[in-house]
């Protein structure tokens, strides 16, 4: 569990990092080019919204759902304009709707995640 927590802490700071540096410079690379390379965006990002719809819509402590969910903001929201975002595609091919929607099921999940999910399902449908 250590481990996860870990990945995605350490995840997230990264993709905010290089989406920041990226929309600083005139780069004509692709986030996702420097994230996961070309060949492999497809699977690996299918993989890693697979490990999150199973952390989100399974029994996992609180704060595993909690950074779960920043990530996905983090995601979502790195460039200004939504339809611009990349990463948002890959998002939109492997539906994470069930497990976002999930959260709302149970008193306790909808109060510590309630929220962030809701933000995720508005910019996803946006």
């Amino acid at each position: 569990m250590i481990r996860n927590i870990n990945a995605l802490q350490t995840s997230c700071v990264l993709v905010q990092s290089i989406y920041c540096k990226h929309s600083s410079s005139d780069s004509s690379i692709e986030v996702v080019d420097i994230l996961i390379g070309v060949d492999a965006a497809d699977c690996q990002m299918r993989n890693l919204i697979e490990c999150l719809c199973k952390f989100l819509s399974e029994e996992y402590p609180v704060s595993v759902k909690n950074l779960c969910l920043k990530f996905i903001l983090i995601i979502l929201t790195s460039i200004d304009n939504i339809s611009q975002n990349v990463m948002l595609e890959y998002f939109m091919l492997n539906s994470i709707f069930e497990a976002l929607v999930s959260t709302f099921f149970h008193p306790d999940a909808r109060e510590h995640h309630g929220y962030d999910a809701a933000v995720a399902l508005a910019l996803l449908v946006n």
